[in-house]
């Protein structure tokens, strides 16, 4: 019990360097993680494509940046500040944005196109993503997600889950 809460606790100091309020944005020191893509990102990404994702760590609520979701066949990425989740789409999925809402896009630890899941931790750099999910709950006419994400990240304390919301603009590539 004391092991789990020293951990928890490291994790919550490693997240918040300075924060005082209780919805806190994430800050960290890019690995280069949005950069490292199968190809080249798209050109021009419109303002429209950005977003966020809040994950509940600890009991308090973290923004993370999103520039946005690329779909590239039935393969996708989300990318962000300190954050690159990669998977594929539902397999009923025929491009048609209106039947994505309540399907499940599902976050691997490697893709084929878009390579390796990661998500940055404070002071241990790139920690890889064991998998996950998104439930998708709207896509609006704008081609803008919203869902529910979880997903598991292999840090130095074992695997931990994290849990929350994101919403991004969807750019087919």
């Amino acid at each position: 019990m004391t092991r789990r809460l020293l951990a928890g606790l490291v994790v919550i100091l490693a997240l918040l360097p300075g924060c005082l309020r209780k919805r806190a944005s994430a800050t960290f020191v890019s690995t280069g993680i949005a950069s490292r893509t199968a190809g080249p990102a798209p050109s021009g990404t419109p303002a429209s494509t950005k977003g966020k994702m809040v994950l509940n760590v600890e009991g308090t609520n973290l923004d993370f940046p999103l520039e946005a979701l690329i779909v590239r066949g039935n393969s996708f990425e989300l990318t962000g500040q300190g954050v690159k989740l990669t998977g594929t789409l539902s397999p009923g999925w025929d491009g048609n944005w209106d039947k994505l809402a309540g399907q499940t896009l599902t976050i691997v630890p490697r893709d084929a196109v878009f390579g390796n899941s990661e998500l940055d931790l404070p002071g241990t750099g790139s920690a890889p993503v064991t998998g996950g999910r998104i439930l998708v709950e709207n896509v609006s006419a704008g081609q803008r997600l919203r869902g529910r994400i979880s997903f598991s990240v292999q840090g130095p304390f074992g695997v931990r889950p994290f849990a929350g919301t994101c919403e991004v603009g969807v750019v087919r590539n």
